[in-house]
């Protein structure tokens, strides 16, 4: 089956020699062999002090036995033995250790049930010059990878590869832009992509199962243990020493690691190449942006299917719903459709990446989107859009939509109710619809608590004064929220660099490089912007109320008073909401912690739980008692909230020990107050900012 018209050209003239592997890459692979090299010199010493072990223990064991002639010396001299025997084959398991070639995290499909998708990857694959997948998965998220059966075996004799393709991801590419991430994930393992690359993968996976997967290992000596206590105790000398033997791996693996983290990016910088020279640098660049409008969406929808399950219902079509939250996200924030399909802007994508510190992290295992973008702009390889939706390379995409709909609730019983596709999107678009603020204020007031005016001063000093709505737009321009955010972490990420917990010896900051040491300098002084950028988001939100009363004295005097009335209901839930917040998530975490130790009080939790119930708890009981009345919560939570807040004290300890009954009780309460109030509190706010716009009219 042919996909020519459908099928993305490659980009025109691309140069020779442009996905030969690069210096720094040849540099990172030469640095990770000699890591490896080093770690098996360490592990066949290991194994050469192992094997001494078992010979003495053979012949002390055999000694014991021919001598003792008695149940405890055979005992004793089996017991050694098999210290020894458990020692070597600890050294000595990886050999058989696989990690498997199936995936049961998806769907396997055949040629036989998609040709046409199967076509479109044998055209990638060639282009890449790589091997077809040996299987092709079909999973439900937002993701497509490469996997194989990893041994030490493969060492020697490499496997095929097989292929992941969430449908997730699917859903939020055009044509070209699949192919280009295809054309990544093959690049990984293709035959210009350096195949020590692909060893050191290899290796690095048996390292780590040497290490982390020793279940078998240990079901073995538990089982042996238990058949008598003198085997027991030569189990756990054998214990002991691999212990050690783990102490020394680890130390190795840490720096092997390292190494390869550090080719690992080397190797995305060198995939995206790959793919750059198939597919188009702008392809690549441009997918890169959709798999995290994707991921949001997703994971959007999965929000709303899990709100479906509490009232036993779920969606035929899980992607429907994500479909419908892109739709609705590009409507917020003005992105183009094409296809049907939301276009992440380059604009938009730079508009929200607003830190400013930036380190080379020797433990990541990508480099950051920026550095990849900067990367394929550098190529320049420009090729031609095929802006069809990526669903156009598989022949029945409804059929697989619902196939990996059903697979997501795989664990779920199946007698829940189905929601069509239609009323699926619409639940999604109402609900996303109904949390969102008007268009006129721009998400200025989507991440803060509207800072309280006074309305009393505001009533007897504000005169009249009309108001364009292009003036009234001003006032929210600036998304300040966005830049405090990022300053925040900014902050955080000085703050770590300047504790140790990120080992850098220099970072840039604004484009410039400075030491580790000077991190504490930059701090201070991302500090004094924060709260000078605090201050004045809390000057603009009082200055635009008092604008606003004054545009409705001019314009509107009827309703200048029912502004005001507005601004006080929103400040007071505002108040509520803040007043309970600190007591609340302090009391949820000691419980969460409590739930976790098994509602037993370790001795770094003595402090969190006695201020639970002398400080948070009282502090709660107080808030509700200074609520002027409950009407705004609902008449079964205003019982609740009656009876655990206002009443008689419940005790929440008797001897010091945690009462866990009415611990969860009260869990479950402040979480349900938590919600309202934040319903409340979003409620009135939107009333009120609504009642503003309606004003400009």
């Amino acid at each position: 089956m042919q996909l020519q018209n459908n099928y993305p050209p490659p980009p025109a003239n691309v140069p020779d020699g442009i996905t030969e592997v690069s210096a720094s890459f040849r540099a990172e692979v030469r640095s990770v062999t000699g890591a490896i090299v080093a770690f098996i010199l360490v592990y066949l010493l290991m194994v050469a002090l192992a094997m001494g072990l078992l010979w003495l223990c053979y012949r002390m064991g055999l000694f014991v036995i021919l001598h003792g002639r008695s149940l405890w010396a055979l005992l004793l001299g089996a017991g050694l033995i098999t210290m020894g025997a458990m020692v070597v084959f600890f050294l000595l398991k990886f050999l058989f250790a696989s990690s498997g070639g199936s995936n049961e995290n998806g769907i396997q499909i055949n040629e036989s049930d998609e040709p046409r998708l199967f076509e479109f990857i044998r055209q990638v694959a060639g282009e890449v010059g790589t091997h077809f997948p040996r299987k092709i998965f079909l999973l439900p998220d937002v993701n497509a990878s490469v996997f194989y059966s990893s041994s030490f075996w493969s060492l020697f004799f490499p496997t095929r590869k097989n292929l992941n393709i969430g449908l997730g991801l699917v859903n939020s590419l055009n044509t070209s832009e699949l192919k280009a991430v295809l054309a990544h994930e093959f690049g990984h393992f293709s035959q210009k992509s350096m195949r020590l690359g692909s060893y050191v993968y290899y290796v690095n996976q048996v390292i780590f199962n040497m290490l982390y997967r020793n279940n078998g290992w240990a079901s073995t000596a538990e089982g042996i243990a238990s058949i008598h206590a003198v085997l027991g105790l030569m189990v756990q000398l054998a214990v002991y020493i691999v212990q050690g033997i783990q102490w020394v791996l680890r130390g190795m693996y840490a720096i092997v690691n390292r190494q390869y983290l550090s080719l690992s990016r080397e190797m995305e910088f060198h995939a995206d190449t790959i793919a750059a020279s198939v597919s188009g640098s702008n392809n690549m660049t441009q997918a890169l942006r959709q798999v995290e409008l994707g991921s949001a969406t997703y994971q959007r929808a999965l929000e709303k299917c899990n709100d479906l399950l509490a009232s036993n219902a779920a969606p035929v079509n899980f992607y429907a719903g994500q479909r419908a939250a892109a739709a609705h996200f590009a409507t917020v924030k003005e992105l183009p459709v094409q296809h049907g399909l939301p276009v992440v802007s380059q604009s938009f994508a730079e508009s929200q990446r607003l830190q400013r510190v930036v380190f080379k992290d020797q433990w990541a295992s990508h480099p950051t989107l920026e550095e990849r973008e900067a990367n394929l702009r550098r190529l320049g390889l420009e090729a031609q859009v095929v802006g069809t939706p990526a669903w156009s390379v598989f022949q029945d995409p409804a059929y697989w939509q619902r196939a990996l709909t059903e697979f997501l609730y795989r664990e779920i019983q199946k007698d829940v109710k189905d929601i069509p596709d239609e009323d699926f999107e619409k639940s999604i678009l109402d609900e996303s619809s109904s949390r969102q603020l008007p268009a006129l204020y721009g998400g200025y007031f989507d991440g803060h608590m509207a800072a309280e005016a006074d309305l009393e001063d505001m009533k007897i000093n504000t005169r009249p004064a009309a108001m364009t709505s292009e003036a009234a737009r001003q006032w929210f321009a600036e998304n300040l929220d966005q830049k405090i955010e990022a300053l925040q972490s900014d902050i955080g990420t000085l703050n770590a660099i300047e504790s140790g917990q990120i080992d850098t010896k220099s970072f840039d900051f604004d484009g410039r490089k400075y030491a580790d040491s000077q991190a504490v300098d930059i701090r201070r002084q991302l500090e004094d912007e924060k709260i000078k950028l605090e201050a004045e988001r809390t000057q603009r939100d009082r200055a635009s109320v008092q604008a606003f009363y004054a545009h409705a004295l001019a314009r509107h005097p009827d309703r200048a008073g029912t502004l005001l009335e507005a601004w006080r209901s929103a400040n007071e839930a505002g108040r509520w909401r803040f007043e309970f917040a600190p007591h609340a998530n302090a009391i949820f975490v000691t419980i969460h912690y409590l739930s976790l130790n098994g509602f037993n009080v370790a001795v770094d939790m003595a402090r969190d739980f006695r201020a639970l119930h002398s400080e948070h708890e009282p502090e709660l009981r107080e808030l509700f008692r200074k609520m002027p009345d409950l009407g705004a919560f609902p008449v079964d939570l205003q019982e609740k909230i009656k009876k655990i807040f206002l009443g008689e004290p419940i005790a929440y300890h008797h001897y010091e020990q945690p009462h866990q009954t009415n611990l969860e009780t009260l869990r479950n309460l402040i979480v349900e107050i938590n919600e309202v109030l934040g319903d409340l509190y979003f409620n009135r706010l939107k009333g009120v900012l609504v009642l503003q716009e309606q004003l400009l009219a």
